[in-house]
């Protein structure tokens, strides 16, 4: 029962965001890169920066619009599983050099994601609250650094002694453990 309500909430969800804007939609919104060539009027990035691009390629701040879910990497905009993909300067973010593409690769939607969870509601983490993360996912591993007391709970004991090392301040092994 609970994969079908799931699955509807999920599907009621989907059908309020605007539809592909083409039939050979290109998948896919985790994604990074290096820029390869630039348009004439380009001053935010150089050939050779380390680049991701922006979920939602025109939401810089404030509150979510209709014109902005309208601008969706992977749908209703191409995403980025392709090997080259031509972006508004503005769609793009530089990542620092200490990350990896694979890292780097995580910001567009599990940073935003935790961001949004922890700072963006009607009950904003404030320093010193408490936080449980659900295993080691990359919004949970996020949230290690919102600077919250956070709990996180895995059924692996390499992740959990990951997660320790990491920053969480206490873990749990739920199959050890699982009341």
């Amino acid at each position: 029962m609970y994969r079908q309500i799931r699955h509807q909430a999920m599907n009621d969800r989907w059908n309020e965001f605007p539809p592909a804007k083409s039939s050979n939609l290109v998948p896919l919104y985790d994604g990074v890169g290096e820029v390869v060539a630039l348009g004439d009027d380009v001053t935010r990035h150089k050939i050779g920066d380390r680049v991701a691009g922006l979920f939602f390629q025109e939401w810089e701040n404030g509150p979510l619009t209709e014109q902005a879910l309208g601008t969706a990497l992977g749908g209703p905009l191409n995403g980025v599983l392709t090997e080259y993909r031509a972006f508004e300067e503005g769609g793009l973010i530089s990542f620092p050099d200490h990350l990896s593409f694979h890292a780097a690769a995580t910001l567009p939607c599990a940073a935003v994601t935790a961001w949004h969870a922890l700072f963006c509601g009607s009950r904003r983490l404030t320093p010193g609250q408490h936080v449980l993360v659900l295993g080691t996912d990359g919004v949970s591993l996020f949230a290690l650094l919102a600077g919250a007391h956070v709990t996180a709970i895995s059924s692996s004991d390499e992740k959990i002694s990951r997660l320790q090392e990491m920053g969480a301040h206490s873990t749990l092994n739920y199959r050890d453990t699982p009341k």
